[in-house]
């Protein structure tokens, strides 16, 4: 498992892949905003603790779908979420706390909430706890843990590629 990165890939590029496939594959200022009475209700609904709007607000501020992307405010209903427990917003907190946008840089964040959303299944995350092991970023390196973690995304990988072949 060590020498398999040696020389091919770094953590902020997987993470620069990760950041542009999830996040960006829709954004734009071209995007439509979302009638205002829609927006308002699920503003309403992550006013009102709903996680999942929460996260969802997080998400299109953070794009820029729908509304003028903010990453502040993206922060903001992310962190929300993911202090809810959701997984997804979760990840992105920890790929926000890991690039610097929408928050100060820090790793050691990055990693707590990579970690947390992994530990619910998430595969990303396991994903990005793997190699964040592997090269000792925001914790100290543990190439057991760093397997660990890689046995546990691998499934995720082989199901992609069977719907891809």
């Amino acid at each position: 498992m060590k020498n398999f990165f040696r020389g091919r890939l770094s953590f902020k590029k997987v993470c620069l892949v990760c950041l542009f496939s999830i996040f960006q594959a829709q954004a734009g200022s071209d995007s439509p905003q979302i009638p205002p009475a829609e927006f308002q209700s699920l503003k309403l609904a992550a006013d009102k603790r709903d996680t999942k709007a929460q996260s969802n607000l997080g998400t299109m501020y953070y794009s820029g779908d729908g509304v003028a992307q903010n990453l502040g405010e993206a922060f903001r209903y992310t962190k929300l979420a993911a202090d809810h427990g959701d997984a997804e917003a979760q990840c992105r907190l920890g790929l926000m706390y890991y690039s610097g946008e929408g928050a100060e840089k820090n790793l050691a964040e990055a990693f707590k909430y990579f970690k947390l959303a992994a530990d619910q299944g998430y595969a990303g995350a396991q994903h990005h706890v793997a190699v964040m092991y592997y090269a000792g970023e925001g914790v100290a390196q543990n190439l057991e843990e760093a397997s660990r973690y890689y046995k546990l995304y691998l499934p995720s990988v082989a199901q992609d590629l069977e719907r891809f072949t």
